[in-house]
């Protein structure tokens, strides 16, 4: 049997746009990589599990931080949760602040003392073939522990801050970067990473997003939806952060003839705390609202809804587009999503609410008094979308990867309507 051609993929969780990036790429490599007619449609619901076993690549997913990481770094997923539902504005400061030279050369160092025996121990035990990495913090220290252990394993970065990144996502010593944007591009090589290493790609999202709904009102009654009522989704990033109550409660005050479906992500006591505040409103309005925790079946949601209101993080915000979505921004995380704001509204794809009652009066408009808004968002993100980025980035992996990999499988194939 021959050996297992191993890629690791390092992220971390802060937020669920890493994580989320990660798995849609392993999926597509394991798509493109199963035997043709092994899987029959190849449905990706299943296909990564069965490839496993059947293809000459092996993919792993690691938390780095919680599976090298020293105190108090393996509990950084808990305080950044904590810090962009509470303290947003530190956290904007703290961005700004690591955001040059210097100061970010001291913060590598100190991530790097609390990663450097956990992150020799995993390349000994995991012993790659390639690395991807698809977090900020995680490059620089990666790499030197790669050099300080005399290891050379091809190097990839993969870039999830399309308009304003941090420059930590940088690490000139790492053979690619793959980045969703040409603005990106021009960060990287401001910061100095050679152009050739470069590739503009797109943002990796799940395929499940660039399948076309064949029904969208068989789709809504499959999620016990009205099926003729227009939908809203309403979100607050995996972290459920902003201010989801007030503008859920500015939604349900207005009384629009729409069916909210809320999505609190991991926020647990948010859930709880709308599901007690839907209790108190009339019966008519309950039967027009759906609330969720962290929805595995976002894909379907999107496909169903007429419209999203979410704060400004990159994931959502290319998934949205993959599935020609209008986006209304309630908000960003301070410096990291800032200049998504601006992308979404110069592009026409979306409009910002700063504000309950600027929300209220977006979808009144779009409603009530005029669709055309919805529909030339929708007609600006068919130019914009890149809904096969996974795909591209996988095809790179394979190719910089080694012989291994010699034939393509057709987006035709691995994309089924």
């Amino acid at each position: 049997m021959p050996h297992a051609y191993r890629i690791l993929f390092l992220m971390a969780e802060t937020g669920a746009g890493h994580r989320s990036a990660a798995e849609a790429i392993r999926s597509a490599i394991h798509l493109l990589t199963a035997t043709p007619g092994q899987h029959g449609e190849l449905d990706a619901d299943d296909a990564v599990a069965q490839a496993h076993m059947s293809c000459a690549y092996h993919t792993e997913n690691i938390d780095a931080f919680a599976a090298c990481g020293r105190f108090p770094l393996r509990k950084i997923g808990r305080l950044y949760g904590w810090s962009i539902r509470y303290t947003p504005r530190l956290y904007g400061a703290l961005f700004h602040l690591t955001n040059h030279r210097r100061s970010f050369a001291l913060l590598e160092r100190a991530l790097y003392r609390l990663l450097r025996r956990g992150l020799a121990q995993l390349l000994r035990q995991t012993r790659p073939d390639m690395i991807v990495c698809v977090h900020p913090l995680l490059s620089h220290a990666a790499l030197r522990a790669l050099d300080e252990a005399g290891l050379r394993i091809p190097f990839l970065t993969v870039m999830t801050d399309p308009v304003t990144p941090h420059r930590s996502w940088v690490a000139p010593a790492a053979d690619h970067c793959i980045v969703p944007t040409d603005m990106a591009r021009d960060f990287c090589q401001q910061h100095g990473m050679p152009d050739d290493n470069i590739a503009v790609l797109g943002m990796p999202i799940d395929l499940k997003f660039s399948r076309p709904c064949a029904s969208k009102a068989l789709l809504r009654k499959q999620l016990g939806l009205h099926p003729t009522m227009p939908v809203v989704l309403v979100m607050g990033g995996g972290e459920g952060a902003g201010k989801l109550v007030q503008r859920v409660r500015a939604l349900w005050r207005a009384a629009l003839p729409v069916q909210l479906v809320i999505v609190t992500g991991r926020n647990e006591r948010l859930r709880r705390r709308l599901e007690q505040m839907a209790r108190e409103l009339p019966v008519p309005l309950q039967q027009r609202q759906h609330i969720l925790g962290f929805a595995q079946n976002m894909h379907e949601l999107m496909q169903a809804a007429d419209l999203i209101v979410t704060k400004a993080g990159p994931g959502t915000i290319s998934e949205a587009m993959a599935c020609r979505l209008p986006i209304v921004l309630s908000g960003c995380i301070p410096g990291q999503e800032e200049g998504n704001v601006r992308y979404v509204c110069d592009e026409g794809i979306g409009v910002l609410a700063e504000t309950e009652e600027e929300l209220v009066a977006i979808l009144q408009e779009c409603f009530q008094r005029d669709a055309v808004m919805l529909e030339q968002m929708r007609a600006n993100m068919s130019r914009l979308q890149k809904p096969f980025a996974a795909l591209a980035i996988a095809e790179f992996i394979l190719r910089a990867s080694s012989p291994h990999y010699s034939q393509v499988a057709s987006r035709e194939r691995v994309v089924v309507a």
